[in-house]
């Protein structure tokens, strides 16, 4: 029981489970796709494939930092029961999951926009791929930046919550709710660039439908 009478919450468990679950399925079918061009039908990566690649190791020391980091120094339990030096690690290690996401999102992105680029030989969708694909870069890349520089100096971001320390940070909800928005934007212009050439396919209507399912849950 906690001092307030309460019980003692410890969710770390279920947040370890979920993180070590879902990469170990995601790594198992990056595995599969790249297994197979090498093995199987024997080619070479293209751009997208290699992009792929890059995201699944990148996520690597995010599930890293989960697992050894921010769960062993308290995340998933009540912040009261905690000595003040794992607050401020638990802290430290969110911080570097933080830019580990922008950069593992960008790199998904950019693996998409990579695949329709090699899909869609058109001049003028060529082009606008090419141009998203430079627009996501520049995005992930800011988003990047300011995960890292979001306070001066940058150890503020794990220590002010003590409110004994000295330093700015840029308002946390500011970046959250501008990276959510322009993420899902992205994410709608991207996808909206395959489903725009369904109708050039000499396909019949059931089977578009089904083309346009496979990009929306590729997108998702």
């Amino acid at each position: 029981m906690a001092q307030c009478g309460q019980p003692v919450l410890n969710r770390s468990g279920e947040l370890v489970a979920i993180s070590l679950g879902m990469y170990i399925v995601a790594a198992m079918f990056v595995m599969i796709r790249l297994g197979y061009k090498v093995f199987v039908i024997r080619i070479h990566f293209n751009m997208d494939d290699w992009f792929v690649l890059a995201s699944a190791v990148a996520t690597a020391p995010a599930i890293f930092v989960n697992v050894f980091g921010t769960t062993v120094n308290g995340l998933g339990q009540d912040i009261w029961n905690l000595p003040p030096h794992k607050i401020s690690a638990s802290i430290k290690y969110f911080w570097i999951d933080i830019c580990l996401y922008f950069l593992d999102t960008t790199l998904t992105k950019l693996s998409i926009i990579s695949f329709y680029i090699r899909t869609f030989p058109s001049s003028n969708v060529q082009r606008l791929l090419w141009a998203t694909f430079t627009i996501t870069g520049a995005w992930g890349t800011a988003f990047v930046l300011v995960g890292i520089f979001q306070c001066q100096p940058i150890s503020h971001f794990w220590t002010q919550w003590d409110g004994l320390q000295t330093g700015q940070c840029a308002s946390p909800d500011g970046i959250g709710w501008s990276n959510a928005i322009s993420n899902i934007v992205l994410d709608i212009w991207i996808l909206s660039i395959p489903l725009s050439q369904l109708r050039r396919l000499q396909l019949n209507v059931k089977k578009k439908i089904g083309v346009a399912i496979m990009f929306c849950l590729g997108t998702l």
